[in-house]
């Protein structure tokens, strides 16, 4: 696939919404309809309703000790949810790592090091995203870990996301490749070489993909053709994506584009470097490592 078509931008109204103030940093964030599920850094994990703005505690893990430190807190990364089940990968001693699903009560799982993210296949069956590029299969009912598959034997994964209705895994890599792992087969069926440095973040919804660069640039396919968003030198280090919007994240701010490729907002952004952007209905929500969320209305 090329990518051969660079844009300019035409803007609208879009501005700061509102935000959330939270008692620590937050690690995970995981949209799920009308609900935002948010992992701090403290070992809490809560769940905050977008409709009513409500914020629940769904629990606190204990405080956790390493060679250096004690009663720190149990950082919760990577976040996924099926029904009634809550899904997430926390730290133990020894910034060890578990997966934890929580369905009223908790329970824990011993993981391989190294996990970076994990999503819902269905009810009873978890995939797990290693750094290295290793595919796992966790079964909550039997407990077996199963390594299933390696994306790359040259380059690390830095991001992947799952797209549960077409049972795919759409993973980018180090070495500039962007991956498509169907979970059924358990095989790679298709591969795109983008480029030959780092991609740093992916998002996908249908037929359609953006992936952030270190080249600079904001690769977009929209399902029929490809487009490039090119940089003012900085590297893009964070997108997001729905069937609506798109957005993507260099040290010059936020830039949203719409589902036919078109620039239509700068956001102002010299806070910490954000790790999550998020579209919920008109609404663009970011996060990065501190304690604050905030929500962009695209007017």
């Amino acid at each position: 696939m090329k990518f051969f078509v660079v844009l300019f931008s035409f803007f609208v109204v879009l501005f700061a919404d509102s935000k959330l103030d939270l008692d620590a940093n937050v690690v995970g964030l995981k949209l799920d309809q009308n609900t935002l599920f948010i992992g701090l850094d403290s070992g809490e994990l809560y769940d905050y309703n977008l409709e009513d703005k409500s914020l629940v505690k769904l629990l606190e893990l204990p405080k956790i000790s390493t060679i250096t430190q004690e009663n720190i807190g149990s950082r919760i990364s990577s976040i996924d949810n099926f029904k009634n089940k809550t899904a997430f990968i926390y730290e133990t001693d020894n910034k060890l790592k578990r997966v934890g699903v929580f369905d009223g009560k908790l329970t824990s799982f011993d993981v391989e090091e190294g996990m970076k993210q994990l999503f819902f296949i269905n009810e009873n069956l978890l995939l797990l995203v290693s750094l290295s590029s290793e595919i796992y299969y966790l079964d909550l009912n039997s407990k077996k870990l199963t390594l299933e598959a390696k994306l790359s034997y040259s380059s690390w994964i830095a991001d992947s996301v799952y797209l549960a209705d077409k049972s795919l895994l759409v993973s980018v890599s180090e070495g500039g490749v962007v991956y498509y792992f169907d979970t059924k087969t358990k095989k790679v069926v298709k591969e795109l070489p983008i480029q030959k440095d780092i991609l740093y973040s992916v998002g996908a919804v249908g037929d359609k993909f953006v992936a952030g660069s270190a080249e600079n640039l904001a690769y977009y396919f929209d399902g029929t053709k490809s487009h490039i968003f090119k940089t003012d030198n900085k590297h893009v280090f964070r997108v997001g994506l729905s069937n609506e919007f798109g957005a993507y994240y260099t040290e010059d701010g936020i830039e949203i584009f719409s589902a036919d490729g078109k620039e239509i907002q700068h956001i102002d952004y010299d806070k910490e470097q954000i790790n999550y952007l998020l579209f919920w209905k008109d609404t663009l929500i970011s996060a990065s490592y501190d304690n604050t969320i905030y929500f962009w209305s695209i007017k």
